[in-house]
């Protein structure tokens, strides 16, 4: 019996495109980062599910959604998904609506608390980051 080597191609060398994005990827992790746990403070004093959150967003960016449809976008299963949202229309945060061209279909909606716990995280995590680059940005005029 013979082993077989495989080796593996190797891998081209990089370009100046290539180390430019590393370099922005390198700039831009520690400000993810620190959105990170500025949201993780925001949802503790809010007392929203990351989960939660998720589905706003979703909501936020593709208007009123079925259930089904929810569920894929954030990966988790259909009765999932329904926990999720109840426990969600149960805080004000999502309702339940009937489609307007189709009364069998049942949408979710972000209600306006929904709407305004989105635009809190959003706030925070543009503050947080404007006051992060501001001090990059700062810290490298100096040097």
């Amino acid at each position: 019996m013979t082993a077989s080597i495989t080796t593996r191609p190797r891998a081209a060398a990089p370009t100046g495109a290539d180390e430019l994005v590393e370099r922005i990827l390198a700039e831009y992790e520690p400000l993810l980062r620190h959105a990170r746990r500025a949201m993780a403070s925001v949802w503790q004093d809010r007392r929203v599910s990351k989960s939660a959150l998720h589905v706003l967003f979703q909501l936020q960016l593709h208007g009123d959604l079925p259930m089904s449809r929810i569920a894929a976008l954030i990966e988790v299963s259909l009765p999932n998904a329904t926990g999720i949202v109840t426990r969600m229309e149960a805080c004000g945060l999502v309702e339940r609506v009937r489609d307007a061209r189709d009364r069998r279909l049942v949408l979710v909606r972000a209600t306006d608390q929904g709407r305004e716990a989105v635009r809190e995280v959003e706030a925070v995590r543009r503050d947080q980051m404007r006051d992060r680059k501001s001090t990059r940005l700062n810290s490298s005029h100096r040097t």
